[in-house]
């Protein structure tokens, strides 16, 4: 745990926003070795993982980060006095990650990996439940329960009384929203006014698929996720069926169930990182706070800022790396004429200025589990199909972060991620005064794929807002 030699502060929370002593790390001395720490530097570094499956995937994640921003500090402008005076503080939590077939090993889930052509859906199921149920603290024993009849149930989906149960089982494992998320918010509600059948039997349907009537569970043998090339995608719902049974759609809520479970975990921690960061503030208030979150890490130091005051002390910049939540999720109401939809969960984030600095966001088009599972766990959370397009596009309503960028929102301008020591330039001068402090940096050229985040030009992109933010 090096860190690239970086003062640092490991912060590690349990699933329900507590700092823990268990498992690999000992957060019991957490907070007062950041306060220790606070006054010996001008910058910290707010760093959190997204979808890992433990304190090893997120360390790798953190390390090799770090060691491209420490091989390109000196070409950022800045010294060895500079990195004496910078600490980190690096968030974990328990996070487990979106599974599918030919899921990569360690880091977060992609879903563009090459799956077997007829998967053994059940074997999935299992494996996913097992994987929920390890010893790191995702869920309390009523849940782990609730994950035991899950598995029960999915063992005889012929049974319309069994696809009832593992619906509402998974109904249960949802915890009520932290904030608004459109298309991720209501399958606890439908559990309790429908029958588990017809739900699957929606899922199956969704985006196209065909199957039998509920119980059928031979009928289908369509594509995976995991085997359709990016070219089979680009027409949006039609033709798409990665729902070929009910095996398959029980696999895809179970996935969906995770998404959102993990999904609310990173709203629910980032609040309770944020009266840390304001103590350490306190201790020095000339210190610089600097906010990075990959995946559903992203949402977590989104929620961080978001928690900090109306009127007080700020952060510095944000980087969210392919973020895992709705590309709409800092804009204000619809413009007229688009679709409806909430305001943005964090557009007081921007409203009131509470990173003062830039706000930059990679997205690519490769991140296949942001821009094709977001949109996904929307479908299987019964969003009408009509507004489904997988992948995710800019004008998609259930679009992702990582997969777009932001999106009506009139604070934010386009451009690309730059290979190279390439300066940043400032935002065109043409633009709209207000579309100056949020910076879309399409990574298409350099993520290919959701974990694809510590490359040199990521933190190259971050180390300019970094830099930028001294002057």
């Amino acid at each position: 745990m090096s860190f690239a030699n970086f003062r640092f502060v490991q912060l590690p929370f349990d699933k329900d926003g507590n700092i823990t002593a268990t498992g690999p790390i000992d957060g019991t001395h957490a907070r007062d070795q950041l306060l220790a720490m606070a006054p010996r530097i001008d910058d910290l570094i707010v760093i959190s993982h997204g979808w890992n499956n433990d304190v090893n995937d997120a360390q790798r994640l953190y390390d090799g980060f770090f060691a491209n921003v420490r091989a390109q500090w000196n070409a950022a402008g800045l010294t060895q006095q500079d990195s004496d005076r910078t600490g980190i503080l690096a968030v974990y939590w328990p996070s487990k990650r979106f599974d599918e077939p030919g899921q990569v090993t360690g880091g977060a889930a992609a879903i563009a990996d090459a799956a077997p052509a007829d998967p053994d859906y059940q074997a999935l199921i299992e494996a996913q439940i097992a994987n929920l149920k390890d010893e790191h603290g995702q869920f309390p024993p009523a849940q782990q329960a609730l994950l035991d009849e899950a598995l029960a149930a999915s063992r005889t989906l012929d049974d319309p009384a069994a696809q009832t149960a593992f619906v509402v089982a998974m109904a249960k494992l949802m915890p009520p929203p932290q904030e608004p998320d459109p298309g991720l918010d209501v399958l606890n509600v439908r559990a309790a006014q429908e029958a588990g059948p017809e739900i699957l039997q929606e899922i199956a349907t969704q985006l196209g698929g065909t199957t039998g009537p509920p119980g059928d569970l031979d009928s289908g043998g369509a594509a995976s996720i995991g085997t359709l090339a990016p070219p089979d995608l680009t027409g949006g719902a039609a033709g798409f069926n990665p729902f070929g049974n009910l095996k398959q759609a029980a696999w895809m809520l179970l996935n969906g169930t995770t998404y959102y479970v993990m999904k609310e975990r990173a709203g629910l921690i980032g609040p309770k990182v944020t009266p840390l960061v304001l103590e350490a503030m306190a201790k020095n208030p000339a210190l610089r706070v600097q906010l990075a979150g990959h995946s559903f890490g992203g949402r977590l130091v989104t929620a961080l800022a978001n928690a900090l005051p109306a009127s007080g002390p700020t952060a510095a910049t944000m980087s969210l790396l392919q973020a895992a939540y709705s590309h709409y999720g800092l804009a204000p109401a619809p413009p007229p004429g688009a679709a409806a939809r909430p305001v943005g969960a964090f557009r007081s984030v921007v409203v009131q200025k509470k990173v003062r600095g830039l706000i930059q966001i990679t997205h690519s088009n490769h991140d296949w589990a942001v821009g094709v599972g977001y949109p996904l766990a929307s479908a299987i959370m019964r969003q009408a199909a009509a507004f489904i397009t997988v992948p995710s596009t800019a004008g998609s309503l259930w679009g992702g972060m990582g997969a777009n960028g932001a999106q009506q929102t009139p604070e934010s301008y386009d451009t690309d991620l730059l290979d190279g020591h390439v300066a940043y330039q400032p935002p065109p001068a043409n633009l709209p005064a207000p579309a100056r402090t949020i910076r879309n940096l399409n990574g298409n050229a350099f993520i290919g794929g959701h974990g694809d985040i510590m490359g040199p030009q990521v933190t190259w992109a971050f180390l300019q807002a970094f830099a930028g933010s001294r002057s």
